[in-house]
């Protein structure tokens, strides 16, 4: 699986472009939180108790939260409205998705055949790329000219749209992934997540995916424009270790480990794909995640590493 990303000339990914708030005078040098959204502040948009005062505690004590979210479905509408009915002002925050990650992988122009929601569909258009449905007639030519597939939350995947593709890729497109995380938690439970439709695809292309989002190099260059040359990560804050933790691992940063209920039953099943487990490397070679703390729930967590100082 690949995992190497370059910003097309002319573009700079900056909050500006892509987050829910403008950082014009927000203070550079403070200690920055990089906080999980689905499973730390809501689950399947409804949010978390705690979550909202978790946030307003960080801000009060002189923390910047960037949200960094591996989910693309969502519009940037549908995630200040999130926010509100989280109890957070989103005006204070910062935000960052994969697919604006997704986006930094195409170039102005380009045509993109999107398996996704409106969110990464929005996400696209911005980055100036023709994007494209996949056709609902399995007969029907495959679109020419495609320079890349770009795979998200497709609530709408099929055997068709699968199909129509991965005949893309077959033709020459490249394969993006938003994300590769194979579930998505909510309140009745795990469902499937991107990584299964990625798969899906790769699968039937036979090609091998370029994955944009957490943990990946996209999202880390943006981050690293979002966070600064003068900012240090004080604690990167999710419920997956195998995306968060080694995302905190790559940035240099504790990671705060948030075992939601869900994410608990996740992690503790027989079975289940936990790793990679601390100190060690996953089957893909990736960085070992540590966690500094595991908490309940982001406010606990906020008040294990900041609550003293």
């Amino acid at each position: 699986m690949e995992d190497t990303a370059q910003v097309p000339a002319g573009r700079e990914p900056g909050l500006s472009g892509g987050g829910v708030a403008d950082r014009e005078g927000r203070g550079r040098k403070a200690p920055v939180w990089v906080v999980d959204l689905d499973g730390v502040v809501w689950l399947a948009g409804e949010p978390i108790e705690g979550a909202g005062e978790a946030v307003a505690r960080l801000l009060a004590r002189g923390r910047r939260v960037i949200f960094a979210s591996n989910n693309s479905d969502p519009r940037r509408e549908d995630y200040a409205i999130r926010l509100e009915r989280a109890g957070i002002d989103a005006r204070g925050v910062e935000l960052l998705t994969a697919a604006d990650a997704a986006a930094l992988l195409v170039g102005k122009g380009d045509r993109v055949l999107a398996l996704g929601g409106r969110g990464l569909s929005e996400a696209l258009e911005a980055a100036g790329a023709e994007v494209l449905e996949p056709s609902g007639d399995l007969r029907a030519p495959a679109p020419e000219g495609i320079a890349a597939v770009v795979v998200g939350w497709d609530r709408r995947f099929d055997f068709t749209r699968m199909a129509v593709a991965q005949r893309a890729v077959r033709a020459g497109a490249r394969l993006i992934g938003t994300n590769e995380d194979a579930t998505h938690p909510t309140p009745y439970g795990l469902v499937p997540g991107t990584g299964a439709f990625v798969a899906a695809v790769s699968a039937a292309a036979e090609s091998p995916p370029v994955i944009a989002g957490k943990p990946h190099d996209p999202m880390l260059q943006l981050l690293a424009i979002a966070i600064g040359a003068e900012s240090d990560v004080e604690v990167v804050a999710g419920d997956r270790p195998v995306t968060d933790g080694v995302l905190a691992a790559r940035l240099g940063a504790p990671f705060g480990f948030v075992v939601s209920e869900v994410a608990a039953s996740d992690l503790r099943a027989p079975g289940s794909r936990r790793g990679p487990r601390r100190g060690e490397e996953d089957s893909s070679g990736q960085v070992p995640w540590e966690a500094a703390w595991e908490a309940g729930s982001l406010l606990e967590l906020v008040e294990m590493v900041t609550g003293a100082a």
